[in-house]
């Protein structure tokens, strides 16, 4: 009797520490996602803020499909965030589009696309000195991506 009790208690005590690595062992593999998923996203904002700000380099996020995967992947992210970043994807592809068709028109330039506007409009705020300030939208998303992305030490 003794024997079947002890041998129940370890089965139990087992089954916990089993239940408890395997919680543990996923834990880590969704806060890496994560923190690989933020990293992704800042970089790639980081990228389009550089080229609507700076307008000197090409925009090349063509290959760049796996934002909507990265949003959905950062858990953190609230409803109003993940709206914004839709938004500027959104309108990144639609600048595409436009260029594309406007490229020969040699009447209009890249300021004069809607997508280009929309995008300035959401990421800076434009100071009176000309200078571009981050939109509070623009920072907040950028200081929670910031917060959760993996920093190399």
């Amino acid at each position: 009797m003794n024997e079947l009790l002890i041998g129940g208690l370890f089965t139990v005590i087992g089954g916990i520490i089993g239940a408890w690595g395997t919680h543990s062992v996923y834990s880590k593999q969704n806060k890496e996602r994560e923190e690989n998923a933020s990293g992704i996203l800042y970089f790639e904002l980081k990228y389009v803020e550089y080229y609507f700000k700076h307008e000197c380099s090409s925009l090349n996020l063509r290959g760049f499909k796996e934002w909507q995967k990265a949003v959905i992947t950062c858990s953190f992210l609230n409803e109003n965030q993940i709206e914004w970043i839709f938004y500027i994807f959104k309108n990144v592809d639609l600048f595409y589009e436009e260029f594309d068709t406007a490229k020969n028109d040699r009447t209009r330039g890249k300021d004069d696309l809607n997508s280009t506007r929309n995008i300035k409009n959401k990421m800076f705020e434009k100071s009176d000195s000309g200078q571009y300030n981050y939109t509070k939208e623009y920072e907040l998303v950028l200081d929670t991506l910031k917060r959760h992305m993996k920093i190399a030490a």
